[in-house]
């Protein structure tokens, strides 16, 4: 079952990147399993949003550029705090490897 959201203003645009990555990951840009399954668990009119192809791209592009940033830093850099600030709906957390712990910030709700 589909749990129905409600979100307004700037709340909304957190689901720019999460529709992107989702939409992309289904064409083979970027692989955000965790985005695909959140879009299919929610209940939420994405047509209203009218967000463009190509930044459904240039969301992918940009989330694959910053995994791969923070793969050639916990590379070198095991066992590090991350601190993630306006995570949004991004499970980057469990993308990456090699953290002790991690922590996202955003709005509280």
């Amino acid at each position: 079952m589909k749990e129905k959201i409600h979100l307004e203003k700037e709340m909304e645009t957190l689901l720019i990147p999460l529709y992107g990555r989702a939409k992309m990951s289904e064409e083979g840009l970027c692989k955000d399993i965790y985005a695909k399954q959140t879009l299919r668990a929610i209940d939420y009119d994405f047509d209203k949003l009218k967000i463009a192809k190509k930044l459904q791209i240039f969301m992918a592009i940009r989330s694959s550029i910053l995994d791969d940033y923070i793969k050639d830093f916990l590379e070198t850099r095991e066992n590090s705090l991350v601190i993630s600030l306006g995570s949004g709906l991004d499970a980057r957390y469990a993308r990456m490897r090699g953290y002790r712990e991690w922590i996202d910030l955003d709005y509280p709700e």
